[in-house]
């Protein structure tokens, strides 16, 4: 029965630093898989090996959703599915306007920085490597 609805009450201030670590670790998890993935893919030799390892990528891109339908209960799967989605207050961010302007600077920089990274020498490095890899393999 997936007609009664939950209610998200609050979060405390654990939570919310939890939630936003765990996004944090996703998305930086996410965009590394991306890059990795795409540089891993680009060494592939034939059209078989390449199927099989976008396969691969893509099991370790699921891996959070197989360890949440295997670690948690079906009750509480059923909870997390049934619940309302919250509503947001404006009020409760008026607070926070002063530092919106720090805070997209501080993401600016880190793009930055990892583009620099991507494309610095640890790129050079990493190309080198795998290079010189390829070519003691063949």
């Amino acid at each position: 029965n997936l007609t009664a609805r939950g209610h998200l009450a609050g979060l405390s201030g654990l939570v919310r630093v939890a939630i936003v670590v765990v996004a944090t670790f996703r998305t930086v998890l996410t965009l590394s898989l991306l890059y990795f993935g795409i540089l891993f893919l680009s060494y592939t030799a034939n059209l078989g090996d390449f199927i099989l390892n976008c396969v691969a990528l893509l099991f370790i891109q699921d891996i959070d959703e197989l360890c949440y339908r295997l670690l948690l209960s079906t009750d509480k799967q059923k909870a997390i599915k049934t619940l309302e989605p919250p509503t947001i207050d404006s009020r409760q961010f008026d607070r926070f306007r002063h530092v919106l302007p720090f805070f997209e600077l501080v993401v600016l920089a880190c793009i930055l920085v990892t583009t620099w990274i991507a494309s610095g020498p640890l790129h050079t490095f990493s190309n080198s490597y795998i290079h010189g890899a390829y070519e003691e393999a063949y």
